[in-house]
């Protein structure tokens, strides 16, 4: 089992609480991490029994990554857990992490397709984890950054058409869809039969909020959404139409079961369809992993495409031709900018603040000739005299 943890801000405690109770293979923070201290120092004492701990980066973490660490960050990077490849969401590296397999793309902002409020600056990153989901053929996207105050039914999972989309908005999910609980200040907290899930409290507010007109605007303007259900709903409790609405404090438990234990209908229909899809989600998503562990993603090196280092290696990972990221890594004595420039064509990240580098040759077009061939081969070239020998 995977846990993925909605924005932490600092509050590491119930995480570790979880980790215990749950025994997971691995914990992902969802970023806004806001850790005081290093993560294996944060989390020594379940790295110590095992569990691997993974984040990828939030608006509220710093832009500069400790060395310490940057082995447990995916941003831009792909992990293995439980046979499922997962990919971290990266503005650097968005070209080749859109060009990679994945079964799982995690990302610290919602893809578009959710609540999209426009020129928002909490979407600004909304269509990039949209299109890496999309190109990267993964069947679920995990992300954080909205919280339950800021809109309503940010909770669950959702369809965004290329694949299904979990908003872990406070809470803690397992890969395929399951609520495992909160993480607060607390303590962490699992749910129960008689659990009030998040999707119908927030289904009766009203979200107001400000917004510039535009992203360079400096002129503000209110917009609002108004709540799906009232709370003080009828008596009886009919199925909603146009003229009406009703919500009567409709409970679900973690499986998204409606609460009929009074003999009634409990919720709209619109409510009840709701529940019905939420659970439909889930059986597809278990089901869809599940076939994926089985017909496992084996990436065949294709020739020499490009290099990647990423802050504090010292090995430059290999991609092919296609921009895969391979298993090949290799060392290269005194390799700067300047080297660099001449034989790639896109080199991005040099400079000490960067979190990765990467110096690739341009894709090779359809029934064209590769025109990269000579400086391809006068890279190897030079490969060859530092003695480091690979394959074209």
């Amino acid at each position: 089992m995977i846990i993925f943890a909605f924005d932490p801000h600092g509050v590491i405690t119930p995480l570790i609480e979880a980790c215990y109770k749950l025994k997971p293979t691995a914990l992902i923070l969802m970023g806004d991490n806001c850790l005081k201290k290093t993560i294996p120092a944060t989390f020594k004492s379940i790295l110590e029994q095992g569990i691997k701990v993974y984040a990828v980066s939030g608006n509220h973490d710093l832009r500069t990554i400790p060395l310490a660490d940057m082995p447990h960050m995916i941003d831009g990077k792909i992990i293995e857990i439980d046979g499922l490849r997962i990919g971290g969401y990266d503005w650097q590296l968005h070209d080749v992490m859109c060009s990679q397999n994945l079964d799982i793309v995690v990302s610290h902002y919602p893809p578009t397709g959710f609540k999209d409020m426009p020129h928002y600056d909490w979407h600004h990153c909304a269509i990039n984890t949209a299109e890496l989901t999309l190109k990267s053929n993964a069947v679920a996207v995990f992300h954080g950054h909205l919280h339950g105050h800021r809109l309503f039914d940010p909770v669950g999972i959702y369809d965004i058409s290329c694949a299904l989309a979990i908003s872990t908005c406070e809470h803690l999910f397992d890969e395929c869809g399951n609520i495992l609980g909160q993480a607060i200040h607390k303590g962490f907290t699992p749910p129960n039969d008689d659990y009030q899930y998040s999707i119908a409290e927030m289904m009766k507010r009203n979200y107001s909020y400000k917004t510039k007109l535009s992203r360079k605007s400096k002129t503000f303007e209110d917009r609002s959404i108004d709540a799906a259900y009232y709370s003080n709903g009828c008596d009886i409790c009919v199925p909603c139409n146009d003229n009406h609405h009703c919500h009567r404090e409709t409970k679900v438990d973690h499986h998204f079961n409606i609460d009929i234990s009074n003999n009634k209908m409990n919720g709209s229909a619109a409510f009840h369809f709701e529940a019905a899809k939420q659970r439909a989600y889930k059986r597809m998503l278990a089901e869809l992993l599940d076939i994926r562990k089985k017909i496992a993603f084996v990436p065949k090196y294709q020739g020499l495409g490009g290099l990647i280092k990423y802050k504090g290696d010292k090995e430059w990972v290999m991609l092919d031709e296609t921009y895969q990221i391979t298993n090949q890594k290799i060392i290269i004595e005194k390799f700067g900018i300047k080297t660099a420039e001449k034989f790639f064509d896109r080199i991005t990240g040099f400079d000490k603040t960067s979190y990765c580098t990467q110096l690739l040759f341009e894709k090779k077009q359809r029934r064209t000739q590769d025109n990269n061939a000579s400086q391809k081969q006068s890279f190897i070239k030079f490969l060859e005299k530092k003695n480091v020998f690979i394959k074209l």
